[in-house]
């Protein structure tokens, strides 16, 4: 498998992060269109924080996933020492192959390595194969920290990183 790599030292190009974010989360039904086209808009989605993805051999992307940390204003419930784990997305046709597996690994590695001594993340109650992921991969559920946005029910994970 190629390796994940960040978006700070290999650029992705506009078009492909969000045709990857919208046939992912809008055309999955995980996000309304009107919200999508607001929040997939590249430099949004660049802000965050630091964007990981994994490219194919043919150059296209086939995942990504964002670390935000403390101090990002996209973050929602990090503390100091802490950071959040956005928009695991993976290519619909890439599935089942281990590129979230290694996406979310190379998160935990990056936050790591950053000082993080906790990862925070929330998905949709009805993202089974993510909640399934997570769990193997050492996130544990947090029911107390559950909640609804616009309709839809987060479940809320989180992994020590010490």
């Amino acid at each position: 498998m190629a390796q994940v790599k960040s978006s700070v030292h290999d650029s992705i190009d506009d078009i492909e992060l969000q045709s990857l974010l919208i046939r992912v989360y809008r055309d999955g039904g995980y996000t309304d269109p009107q919200r999508a086209a607001v929040i997939f808009e590249p430099s949004a989605v660049r802000a965050r924080g630091e964007i990981l993805h994994l490219n194919g051999d043919d150059g296209g992307l086939l995942g990504m996933v964002i670390v935000v940390g403390p101090t990002s204003p996209a973050r929602q419930f990090a503390r100091a020492s802490e950071c959040e784990m956005h928009l695991l997305a993976t290519s619909p046709e890439a599935r089942r192959s281990g590129i979230g597996r290694a996406l979310v690994q190379a998160a935990i590695d990056k936050a790591r390595s950053e000082g993080f001594t906790r990862m925070l993340l929330w998905t949709q109650s009805t993202m089974l194969a993510a909640q399934r992921l997570y769990e193997s991969s050492g996130f544990s559920r947090v029911p107390s920290r559950d909640f609804k946005n616009s309709g839809r029910e987060f479940l809320f994970f989180e992994a020590s990183l010490v």
